[in-house]
């Protein structure tokens, strides 16, 4: 297990990858890339990293660093034994990463996460502060969204087939729920079909999102994201209702959060078209937001945007590039999960009408052949809490408020994709104190839920419905 504090600089705390051990801090000012080559490198490997003095930094490999950590380690520690000076103590971590970024990207080296061949451990597992042991429970195919009803049954989502299913005493029974409102189970999909499930906790209505494909030739309405609510009765669909449709050509978010009034939370994508190239800084698009609704599905009027003709009346926040996980946390504030570009993964507390930045700001880095400047503040628009780089790819995120793990008590825990790790986080007010990682180079973890027993429950990408007990 690996467990650090993060630093904090302005209120802003960020935290870089596990790989470097550097934590990114939150300047005044933006990271110029090529500022920093020409201020620190230039001057011994050549204007252009052709080589001088020093060996050159593109056209031929490094000697000492083989990938994205190595070279940011490098950078900050310097090498004694070549004579370059360590930066860590000139640079802020920020521009230290940058220019491991801009460095490997000329080289042509991948800057993703390391990551080792999955696997699930067996026996037992030591945190920080509880003992534990991971259960298979069952495997089903392409999963989105776990939810756990109150008599402990466990609800999957098959994102592409689009099929609703029901693990019982352990067991994943034989059939699908039938009669959901998007049709049977079949292969002819648009990206993804059903994403999330989540059950109501005050009135134990199901809910469920999903993406429906159309002919239509125009992008925004080749397909449209539904949010849909009803209840499970001898393994049928029943009291189906359609509470919000919204177009989109995204098959992705729609993730689901309720807060103590039974509020419903919905987050959904940047979505970008022709017509509305950066629909998440629009209030009246709904792509690139988090929506909220009453249970009904009816717009609460202390939104706020409601009532206004330039918005839409569902905005609690907007400037989100992919919200891929939700949850409400014992104080009633909400925590979003969120996928960045090529690092710029991050943690946000949401607040209601405050702007969250994408694409103006990001700690990310653009998807363009020529390495670019993010920008990475301007007023107005929020920072993130922790903003991981470079990406683990954060997904599915859940509040720990029960029992079954007293040391877990009142901790965020987010799942990541690429990362393949469980994030443990715990905060100081609004701060973060301490992040632990979990189930390292496990899976691809895909969504956690809490079970009324107080376990954790988890499903990966390859399909596994995992269990998270106290040793």
């Amino acid at each position: 297990m690996n467990a650090f504090p993060l630093h904090t600089v302005k209120g802003l705390t960020l935290c870089l990858s596990l790989i470097t051990g550097l934590a990114v801090n939150a300047s005044a000012g933006e990271t110029e890339i090529p500022k920093l080559f020409t201020q620190h490198c230039a001057q011994c490997h050549g204007d252009k990293g052709q080589g001088g003095s020093a060996p050159p930094l593109v056209g031929a490999p490094l000697r000492q660093a083989t990938d994205l950590g190595s070279i940011a380690k490098l950078i900050a520690n310097g090498s004694p034994a070549t004579g370059m000076p360590g930066f860590r103590d000139i640079m802020s971590g920020a521009d230290l990463f940058s220019l491991a970024m801009f460095i490997a990207e000329q080289q042509g080296l991948s800057t993703s996460l390391p990551s080792a061949p999955p696997s699930i451990p067996d026996g037992v597992v030591q945190s920080e502060v509880e003992s534990f042991r991971v259960e298979r429970l069952a495997e089903v195919e392409n999963p989105y969204g776990i939810a756990v009803l109150p008599d402990g049954r466990i609800l999957v989502t098959e994102a592409k087939i689009g099929a609703l299913q029901i693990i019982e005493s352990g067991e994943l029974l034989p059939e699908p729920v039938s009669g959901t409102p998007f049709g049977p189970p079949t292969r002819d999909f648009f990206k993804r079909r059903l994403m999330d499930v989540a059950v109501h906790p005050g009135n134990g209505w199901i809910y469920l999102t999903a993406t429906e494909g159309t002919d239509n030739e125009n992008l925004a309405e080749r397909g449209r994201l539904i949010l849909s609510r009803g209840h499970i009765h001898n393994g049928q669909w029943v009291d189906g209702e359609t509470l919000l449709s919204v177009p989109t050509h995204e098959g992705s978010g729609g993730r689901i959060a309720f807060d103590s009034a039974g509020r419903v939370y919905l987050g959904t994508v940047h979505a970008p078209t022709d017509d509305d190239p950066i629909p998440s800084q629009d209030i009246a698009s709904p792509h690139g937001k988090i929506l909220r609704l009453n249970e009904d599905g009816t717009v609460p009027p202390d939104n706020p945007y409601a009532g206004r003709e330039d918005a839409f009346p569902y905005v609690w926040a907007y400037g989100l590039r992919a919200p891929l996980g939700l949850a409400v946390d014992d104080q009633g504030r909400l925590w979003e999960s969120e996928n960045g570009p090529r690092g710029g993964d991050e943690l946000n507390l949401i607040k209601p009408g405050h702007n969250y930045g994408w694409p103006v700001i990001t700690w990310g880095h653009p998807y363009d052949e020529t390495p670019t400047v993010s920008r990475v503040t301007q007023e107005g628009m929020e920072q993130p809490v922790v903003s991981w780089v470079p990406s683990p790819a954060v997904s599915g995120a859940v509040f720990y408020d029960a029992d079954a793990f007293p040391g877990w008590k009142d901790s965020l825990f987010v799942c990541s994709l690429k990362g393949r790790t469980l994030y443990r986080i715990k905060f100081k007010g609004d701060r973060t104190a301490l992040i632990e990682n979990l189930l390292m180079d496990s899976d691809r973890l895909r969504d956690i839920a809490v079970g009324p027993d107080g376990y954790l429950y988890l499903i990966t990408d390859s399909g596994l419905v995992l269990r998270l007990v106290p040793a």
